[in-house]
């Protein structure tokens, strides 16, 4: 089949689904016309499996990618402050469309097996939306009077979640579920208060109290109140135990443990540019071994302060310096050095990383 008919065949295989998917919501949403919602929501369903490159992907990251398309495009930012948006369920709808793609694409695969793969996939992406709104609502709270503080901190938090679950993740030493829930919120944090205490300079030591910490990660444990179920905490650490509740006393220990290392010179974080040295070219081979020893260059680090980073200078460009950033800093315009500096590169566990 051309593109053009599998797209046929997609819209006659989704409506009837995402009209009973309607139906059961439609009391959230009095004032709105059934038929009208339908036809919005299969337009973006539309859309979301017009992606030729679904075509070429493996039969469960085509099924993941065409979720990602509709709950991260347009469907999401048109219709995601509806009180309905968590509690309509697409995923019957999505896997008509996905059994229409797949064997287009060349897979035989089970209804089934497609159906529990999207159903997944649909929660991860509104347990994703849901923590995002939770996380920008903190901080419009907590530091709504200032633009620049509350987007440093909103980005230090959001970016440095996925690597704290990967983190979890990849330790296969076996544990009691609470330890890996621990190990998860210790990454966490160390790498949240990194990478806010680099992006906000001269800010820092006012904002970035113990106090003010432990407020927000205990806060993100139950967002949104006690008779909202949802958690910070990825499911995947507590199908078994459920989330700690607000007030868990391991939030505090983390932060007081943070701020004693950060108390101790050679591992305080950064609080003065580097200064020029002339003898700069001898210091290029140096190899800093505790992120908080990197220069403030090094606005965003991605891994928490108790990993051990290796990183070396480049060599400076020559030329007459120009104080508008750094040509080849990750930060681009927002680069508060100049073409003169060094630059530092972060080393990731699969290899080289961004340069600040």
């Amino acid at each position: 089949m051309s593109m053009e008919q599998v797209l046929g065949r997609i819209h006659d295989s989704i409506y009837t689904p995402v009209w009973e998917a309607v139906q059961k919501i439609m009391h959230l949403e009095p004032n709105l016309e059934k038929g009208n919602l339908a036809k919005k929501i299969v337009k973006f369903m539309n859309r979301a499996a017009s992606d030729e490159s679904l075509m070429t992907l493996e039969w469960d990251s085509l099924c993941e990618k065409l979720v990602q398309n509709m709950c991260g495009g347009g469907y999401a930012f048109s219709l995601g402050e509806s009180e309905w948006f968590n509690e309509i369920d697409l995923s019957p709808a999505l896997t008509a469309a996905a059994m229409v793609l797949l064997p287009a694409a060349g897979w035989r695969v089970p209804a089934q097996q497609a159906h529990e793969l999207i159903s997944s996939a649909c929660q991860a992406q509104l347990d994703k939306k849901t923590l995002e709104k939770a996380m920008w609502e903190m901080c419009e709270n907590l530091f709504g009077d200032d633009e620049k503080v509350r987007s440093k901190m909103y980005n230090a938090i959001s970016r440095s979640y996925e690597p704290a679950v990967e983190t979890a993740k990849k330790d296969l030493t076996p544990q009691e579920d609470i330890v890996r829930v621990e190990s998860f919120m210790r990454a966490w944090i160390d790498d949240a208060a990194c990478r806010a205490w680099g992006g906000l300079h001269e800010q820092a030591e006012e904002v970035m109290t113990q106090d003010t910490l432990v407020s927000i990660f205990d806060h993100l444990l139950q967002p949104f109140g006690e008779e909202h179920e949802f958690s910070a905490i990825p499911k995947i650490f507590t199908e078994e135990i459920g989330p700690p509740p607000p007030g868990w006393d391991f939030i505090p220990t983390v932060v007081e443990d943070l701020f004693n290392k950060w108390n101790n010179p050679e591992s305080a974080p950064p609080r003065k540019r580097r200064k020029k040295n002339s003898n700069a070219d001898e210091n290029e081979d140096n190899v800093f071994n505790d992120m908080n020893e990197i220069v403030d260059d090094f606005a965003e680090p991605v891994v928490a302060v108790n990993k051990e980073v290796k990183a070396k200078f480049a060599k400076k460009p020559k030329g007459k310096p120009i104080h508008n950033g750094h040509p080849q800093c990750t930060s681009g315009t927002d680069c508060v050095g100049t073409p003169e500096e060094a630059l530092v590169q972060h080393v990731l566990v699969e290899g080289p990383g961004d340069l600040y």
